[in-house]
């Protein structure tokens, strides 16, 4: 390929996004928007029934409870079924899984992740249990099944609550079984990065009926229909807006998860050479959905960090994400709720290597074709990336310290003369970056030097640490 806009060569002008919706046919959806509209019940009307119906038959359960979104399902599940104590649930997840335990009152106990499958260890979900949970939350990572197999002798506790954060999962199948199957409740996403899209959305998915409806009346806030509530629900309901465009996108799931299985197998064909670069184990009893396409990149052998390859994709046009980082057991805000749990190796070194490509199912191969090109030159041209990164100067560094402590990228040139608290630095991010900037550059910061200007702006703190340091570069 013509020479990396990292190492000088053009910038493209288009970016390649790492997700995005595949939708209906536009027209399609406004013949039925139109009909909403001149019914004027644009909630809890007609096509909220037809997606739960229409959900319940393409799993094969009982029972599927539309939600405003998956998070409310989340929320409202261990609610509904009374639960207390602790919760066990994996490190390596988005954060609305531990989220909705807290706003439940649950204390979390974490999991680690097996780094092949990037799903719970389950070794390790036995021995968090034995500190007696009273629920075990495991996580489709990118649509990849947990291994029921394992897990059955903890499905068939009556003392523990077994449900799944199945975000990634619409689609997912164990065997025979299709993911909605498993436990007390699955709870699917239906938001823009998923397969099947509502726009906003989520799905509880269960064999007991009882349980839904309990769940039906959580997300009126509660009220049976006579307002003499039965529980502090909230108000979790799905618009017929949505609940529409999920109907129209759930018919299109089947053919968009065969689109992905080939493009992943496209992409494995052409990275799979490649030294230091893996992917994720899919066991042949799991056909999972690939809501995420994800590479493991060994740093001595492929050249690059995960974090240098994004840097070198992200100047050729080509998003990528390091998912999930930080780890649950590391974000600060909640670090003080894990203390004397792990350590957690397999997710740490996940996280030193994971990297997720772009993937949608209605991606073009010469798309995909592009994104493998450049990923090849990025190990090809590893050395000279990596000088042209060092070569960036201290900038690059205090930018990557500060993107580490609040968990995303930053750029320069939108972020530079935001102020720090602006850019979500509290008290407590605050600490850990002036740990982690001391542990870098070899510098000792006083409590005289963060006050003033020193601290106000990321380019004053940039300016701070390169007096401090010295001027290096």
């Amino acid at each position: 390929m013509d020479k990396l806009a990292i190492l000088g060569g053009p910038v493209p002008e288009t970016t390649i996004p790492v997700s995005q919706p595949t939708l209906p046919p536009y027209e399609v959806y406004a013949g039925h928007l139109e009909k909403i509209f001149a019914s004027r019940m644009i909630t809890n009307g007609r096509w909220v029934r037809e997606l739960e119906a229409r959900a319940a038959a393409y799993l094969g359960c009982s029972e599927v409870v539309a939600m405003a979104s998956a998070t409310s399902g989340l929320v409202l599940l261990p609610k509904v079924l009374g639960l207390t104590g602790e919760a066990c649930l994996p490190t390596f997840t988005f954060p609305a899984t531990l989220h909705a335990l807290l706003w439940n009152g649950l204390r979390p106990r974490l999991i680690d992740c097996d780094p092949d499958t990037f799903n719970l260890d389950p070794a390790s979900a036995v021995a968090a249990l034995a500190h007696g949970g009273s629920a075990l939350v495991p996580v489709y990572i990118f649509g990849n099944s947990p291994d029921w197999d394992s897990l059955r002798p903890l499905l068939a506790r009556a003392d523990l609550a077994v449900y799944s954060d199945a975000a990634h999962a619409m689609g997912t199948r164990w065997g025979d079984t299709m993911a909605g199957n498993f436990g007390r409740a699955e709870i699917f996403s239906l938001a823009p990065t998923k397969v099947t899209v509502a726009g906003e959305g989520g799905l509880v998915a269960t064999n007991d009926r009882a349980l839904a409806a309990e769940l039906r009346v959580a997300r009126e806030y509660g009220n049976p229909g006579d307002y003499d509530c039965r529980l502090a629900g909230m108000n979790a309901r799905l618009s017929e807006l949505h609940s529409l465009l999920a109907s129209l996108s759930l018919e299109m799931t089947e053919q968009a998860i065969a689109r992905r299985h080939a493009l992943v197998e496209r992409y494995r064909a052409g990275l799979r050479d490649l030294p230091g670069c893996r992917f994720q184990a899919i066991d042949p009893r799991c056909r999972t959905t690939y809501n995420y396409f994800a590479v493991r990149l060994n740093p001595e052998r492929f050249g690059l960090t995960n974090v240098e390859t994004q840097d070198a994709l992200k100047k050729q046009g080509i998003q990528s994400k390091i998912y999930f980082a930080p780890p649950l057991h590391r974000q600060t805000r909640f670090t003080h709720l894990f203390e004397g749990q792990g350590p957690f190796p397999g997710t740490e070194l996940l996280l030193s290597e994971i990297l997720c490509l772009p993937l949608f199912s209605h991606m073009e191969e010469s798309t995909l074709d592009a994104v493998v090109e450049t990923v090849r030159a990025c190990h090809l041209r590893a050395e000279e990336i990596r000088v042209a990164l060092e070569g960036s100067g201290l900038a690059q560094g205090v930018m990557k310290i500060v993107g580490e402590t609040l968990g995303r990228a930053l750029d320069l040139k939108v972020d530079g003369a935001r102020p720090l608290r602006d850019l979500g630095l509290g008290s407590l991010r605050m600490i850990r970056l002036i740990s982690d900037l001391e542990a870098t550059f070899s510098i000792e910061i006083g409590d005289e030097d963060v006050v003033g200007e020193n601290f106000e702006t990321l380019d004053l703190l940039i300016r701070f640490v390169e007096r401090k340091a010295g001027g290096r570069s």
